[in-house]
């Protein structure tokens, strides 16, 4: 396994642990694909340049965080590439903060910055698009956990 891949996934297990309410995901990319399997995400909507982790969580007046992750500099240098460039600077004009570590110890720094600021409490109505009055909405958004598995009960 990369080293990119294994600060990745130490990543991941940090949002999941100091974070559990946070919608996230990744943009599956960093992989070699077959021409094939490349055209197929080409065609299915993949833009070239995403950043690693999507956050959906507005805070300090940002719409959510889009980190790009590099391999920490111990293991060598890593460029971001100009499509990652353009990809950033696209969602920085959209109201979206970009972030890009090197290493998962400068992600977990990035983070926990972004959750310590203020919520962004724009696009939340009285009625959403469920159909819900707010406090309807609450209950609901607390405990929806997307991309999770869910524990057996026995």
């Amino acid at each position: 396994m990369r080293e990119e891949e294994q600060e990745q996934i130490a990543v991941v297990q940090y949002l999941r642990v100091a974070y559990p309410k946070v919608l996230f995901t990744i943009a599956p990319q960093g992989n070699k694909l077959s021409i094939g399997v490349a055209t197929k995400h080409k065609r299915m909507g993949y833009c070239a340049g995403t950043s690693d982790f999507l956050v959906f969580e507005a805070r300090d007046g940002y719409f959510g965080l889009f980190l790009e992750m590099k391999r920490s500099k111990a293991f060598g240098n890593s460029k971001i590439s100009e499509s990652q460039i353009k990809f950033m600077e696209w969602a920085q004009k959209e109201g979206y903060k970009t972030a890009v570590a090197f290493g998962a110890q400068e992600a977990y720094k990035i983070l926990d910055e972004y959750f310590s600021q203020g919520k962004t409490m724009k696009g939340i109505y009285e009625k959403n698009l469920f159909g819900m009055d707010r406090k309807q909405y609450e209950t609901k958004k607390n405990n929806f956990q997307p991309c999770r598995k869910k524990k057996n009960v026995s």
